[in-house]
């Protein structure tokens, strides 16, 4: 379950500000497309990444969790071609994709990072990769040959975000965080080995972006900052020369030199306050004094520029630019627009698109649309071909009601993406339901037979679960208002959906294909929805509360109670009978509600800061952007961390899914993780047990009192840990008599330092056993 945003257009940061507008996409006239086909893809393993760890050391007796599979594809962000091969990234995966009727045809690469540029010269593909293991961002090299393709080594350490091939030259743009400033690498591409030298570096102004040459030369587009222009004759020491003034923002740039004539293309814009974009010409005579020859505006940010592919073409001063939500566009040499097209999803192009060109044969230009995948443009832009189908940003993911090795993922702007949960851990893709009138997928409900999905402006689309078709969509006829939290009743037969910040929508599901209104009540600030036994439980988006509706008259909602909690945007997870209300990120309230319509407050307890949450058995999983936590809850004011999870791979958890065996942790840009889960809670043991073990005062803002007892003589470590599973003290060592126990922790760390406020564990092994009690420190 996921916590919903404030309503608002989408937004989405990934590196660079990406605003994702929220219209009802439109296939352009005549260029409808067949639904994408079923792909069963195996990712052959990667011997540059680092080993996935297993989950952090188990807190709790039995209690973890292990990385097991994944599905690591995510937006579309670069694109190159050499002869007739292309390669593009998607997510954290590299395809290669040759002529039909090739071998091996295409392949798909993991990286260690996500795959944010790549250069390639026909046999070698260098690949910027930004963090999602440390180890591993940077530039990857990978060695393509028909026989196939693998990872030769990198040079890694800081994130990459840009390459470029120029003569014996590769330049690559990373963040050097030692120094808080982008970096312009100047790299040897002819060395020997398999992986190339580095021979200088230099540090820039503003951000980081695309990279050009003419020469020794370098451009590199530099944000608001300008176009800087670098002089890298020699490559030991290569030297800022001066910044270019083109346009607000600068992006993407492109050097056309033929006959003695040169010149720089620089693509720039920025989604606020303006959203416009301009793409500025220089000549570039003296190159390192480029002339303003003359610009051209457009109605969004330029997100990239590509000269002519075919070099000797009559039509030298063909230029195509990228304009984020515009569109495709061939501009002459005085600037004008001589074509245009709409790239794929005309209205919802949510920027950072690149181009690439093949020049042999049919020329084409080709385009890795963020959301959408890769297509290949004829050069006159009249027609185009489907590349490779693409992924967007996973948002929420549900497990089959009845087939929990079934995961649906709300793929933003890939619609719904139906996974299989493989009995070697490997998540495989089985299907999707999209076409290209859909808008931007955020939040799954199911029943038996069909999933519902909140698209924003498009509205809640019904898909068949067993062909992965739309069936419909609700409402009809008109755009929605703006549909982004939807939910199933646990019976099946009630639909809830909001339709505004303010407005509940509830739909009948007797006919599971047609939804069926039944009444719409404003002013209930929904963000999250939960409904069991006739109720519905409401947690409030900007409130602190939760709102109680009986649906004992299914057309007439009645408000029953109203709850507080501690924090605002308050997500709600039913698991029997309890409801918790998780909100202000670490907080979380747990009510009894075994009279449905009337909620009595158990506790309220401190976790780790997150905003994606589930609940299974009196486990809490609490996903954030430090990784995943797991709670006991048996006593509610007292919930234990059982085990963490973050392996360095992981990405800003948008939704965590647990089932009996697996947890599904939706990443966003990074894609699906599936983990073997083992969670023990206290509820599982003799209820003695669980009570042997004391802390208190708790909160405590100085001494704890650890109490417990033994049975019998046996080695005995008491520890403190850190949420994180970090050892914070060692309290006892060695071993320890029979009978009953009292420690004292002080409330400091390493050297006797204080510990920062926060939540702390005291964990207890004896012999076999292991018991933990969580205690918070104020200061």
């Amino acid at each position: 379950m996921r916590l919903a945003s404030p309503f608002r257009p989408p937004v989405v940061l990934l590196g660079l500000l990406l605003l994702a507008l929220p219209a009802a996409a439109q296939a352009p006239a005549g260029r409808s497309l067949p639904p994408p086909p079923d792909a069963r893809v195996s990712l052959p393993p990667d011997p540059a990444a680092e080993p996935a760890a297993d989950a952090a050391d188990a807190l709790g007796g039995g209690s973890s969790l292990t990385r097991v599979g994944e599905w690591p594809y995510g937006p579309s962000y670069a694109i190159a071609a050499a002869g007739e091969t292309v390669v593009s990234g998607h997510g954290r995966v590299l395809r290669i994709e040759g002529p039909a009727g090739t071998v091996p045809g295409r392949e798909d690469l993991l990286m260690g990072g996500l795959v944010r540029d790549v250069a390639y010269d026909g046999s070698r593909v260098y690949v910027a990769t930004s963090s999602v293991v440390v180890g591993n961002r940077g530039i990857t090299v990978v060695e393509t040959s028909p026989a196939g393709s693998g990872i030769a080594g990198g040079v890694y350490g800081r994130t990459c975000v840009s390459v470029a091939l120029a003569g014996p030259r590769l330049y690559a743009v990373v963040y050097d965080p030692a120094r808080a400033s982008y970096v312009l690498l100047v790299l040897d591409a002819t060395a020997p080995g398999r992986v190339p030298p580095v021979l200088g570096e230099v540090a820039f102004g503003g951000t980081g972006g695309g990279i050009a040459a003419r020469g020794t030369t370098v451009y590199v587009a530099a944000g608001a900052a300008g176009t800087a222009v670098i002089d890298a004759a020699d490559p030991a020491a290569p030297a800022v020369v001066r910044y270019l003034e083109a346009g607000s923002f600068d992006r993407r740039v492109a050097v056309r030199s033929r006959d003695g004539l040169s010149l720089l293309a620089v693509g720039s814009g920025q989604y606020a306050p303006t959203s416009e974009g301009t793409v500025t010409l220089f000549d570039l005579a003296a190159p390192m004094q480029p002339a303003f020859l003359h610009a051209t505006t457009f109605e969004s940010p330029v997100e990239d520029v590509l000269w002519n592919p075919t070099v000797d073409a009559p039509d030298f001063f063909a230029l195509y630019v990228a304009a984020s939500t515009s569109g495709l566009y061939t501009l002459d040499s005085a600037g004008g627009v001589e074509n245009s097209a709409y790239t794929i999803p005309a209205n919802l192009v949510p920027g950072v698109t690149r181009l690439a060109g093949i020049a042999s044969g049919d020329q084409e230009i080709l385009v890795a649309d963020y959301y959408y995948g890769t297509f290949a443009y004829s050069a006159d832009l009249f027609d185009y071909r489907t590349l490779s189908e693409g992924a967007s940003f996973a948002f929420d993911a549900e497990a089959d009601a009845q087939d929990p090795a079934t995961v649906y993922v709300a793929d933003g702007a890939a619609g719904i993406v139906r996974l299989h949960a493989e009995a070697d851990g490997r998540l495989i893709e089985t299907g999707r339901a999209r076409d290209y009138a859909w808008n931007y997928t955020r939040t799954l409900a199911q029943n038996a037979t069909h999933l519902y999905a909140a698209d924003g402006y498009s509205g809640v689309h019904v898909v068949d679960k067993a062909t992965m078709t739309r069936v419909a969509t609700r409402p009809e006829g008109t755009v929605a208002p703006y549909s982004d939290v939807v939910a199933v009743s646990a019976d099946g037969q009630t639909l809830f959906v909001r339709d505004r910040q303010t407005i509940t929508a509830a739909y009948s599901l007797a006919d599971p294909a047609n939804p069926v209104l039944l009444w719409e009540k404003t002013g209930l600030d929904p963000a999250t929805y939960a409904s069991a036994n006739g109720t519905l439980y409401i947690g409030e988006n900007a409130g602190a509360n939760v709102r109680v509706l009986s649906l004992a008259q299914p057309t007439s909602p009645v408000l029953t109670a109203t709850r507080p909690t501690d924090g605002v945007n308050v997500g709600v997870v039913l698991d029997g009978a309890r409801l918790y209300a998780f909100g202000g990120l670490t907080r979380v309230s747990v009510f009894d509600v075994t009279t449905p319509t009337a909620p009595a407050l158990l506790g309220t307890a401190t976790t780790a800061g997150g905003s994606a949450f589930d609940a299974r058995a009196n486990a809490l999983y609490v996903g954030g952007t430090n990784g995943l936590a797991v709670y006991d809850a048996t006593a509610p004011g007292s919930p234990v961390l059982l085990a963490t999870y973050n392996d360095g791979r992981i990405g800003a958890i948008s939704d965590v899914e647990a089932t009996a065996t697996d947890v599904f942790l939706a990443e966003g840009a990074v894609g699906v993780e599936r983990l073997a889960a083992q969670i023990t809670t206290a509820s599982d043991a003799p209820a003695e047990a669980a009570a042997e073990l004391a802390v208190a005062p708790n909160p405590t803002a100085g001494r704890v009192a650890i109490t417990f007892s033994l049975a019998e003589a046996v080695p005995l470590e008491v520890e403190v840990l850190d949420v994180l599973g970090r050892r914070v003290a060692v309290l006892a060592s060695g071993a320890a008599a029979a009978g009953p126990q009292r420690l004292e922790w002080d409330g400091t760390g390493a050297a006797g330092r204080a510990v920062a406020a926060g939540l702390y564990v005291v964990r207890v092994r004896a012999g076999a056993t292991v018991q933990t009690r969580s205690v918070t420190v104020v200061r």
